[in-house]
């Protein structure tokens, strides 16, 4: 039985094991990584291989490829987080950078989507950050406050208890906005990769 991947995709956003602040990690490596398997019946390795193929040329710069059967691409996807500045609340652009690959076998595909940094330059940000920013267990909040403890030595700033309680607020609202997006995003990306890959190159080819 197959299900739309609209309805794949609901069920992954309200399955118990997406928590609102944990990222799935890689078993062996502990990066950050969201993977699946696709199902693709009827559709040989060759045939999904070459519409990937063009996906990938259409949405990124730069890409790999391993033989006939792995794809790989860096890319950005651009994310609006609000952000708090003393009482108030302003939207800003924040690029999430991040690795895609995909494996091709007949009537199947697996990919596996890497995001790893938040931000520009100096500024950008791992993460895994986000993910401590939003749990804020005992051990990231000590994490946290040697973190904020070295930014404002190094910015001759009054490091405060009040503050630092005002920075984990301010953290958490910004750490749950930006995990929530990194997996809505990713999705959008994994279906518009699916889309790609039902359709009929045979009609793309006469029109």
């Amino acid at each position: 039985m197959s299900f739309p991947f609209s309805l794949l995709i609901l069920f992954a956003i309200f399955t118990p094991q997406d928590r609102s602040c944990t990222l799935p990690k890689d078993s062996k490596t502990y990066d950050v990584v969201f993977r699946d398997v696709v199902q693709m019946p009827g559709q040989g390795q060759d045939s999904l291989f070459s519409k990937a193929g063009r996906w990938f040329f259409e949405n990124y710069d730069d890409f790999t490829e391993q033989g006939k059967s792995i794809l790989m691409g860096e890319g950005v996807i651009e994310l609006e987080v609000k952000i708090k500045v003393g009482d108030k609340t302003y939207p800003v652009k924040k690029p999430l950078h991040y690795n895609l690959k995909t494996e091709f076998r007949d009537g199947m595909y697996r990919y596996h989507f890497f995001p790893t940094t938040l931000g520009v330059g100096p500024g950008a940000t791992y993460i895994t950050y986000y993910e401590r920013g939003c749990r804020q267990n005992d051990q990231d909040i000590a994490f946290l406050r040697e973190m904020n403890q070295q930014v404002a030595y190094a910015n001759n700033i009054q490091f405060t208890e009040t503050r630092f309680r005002k920075i984990l607020m301010d953290t958490r609202y910004e750490s749950e906005q930006v995990i929530r997006l990194t997996r809505t995003n990713y999705l959008q990306l994994i279906e518009s990769l699916n889309q790609s890959l039902v359709v009929n190159t045979d009609s793309i080819a006469s029109d």
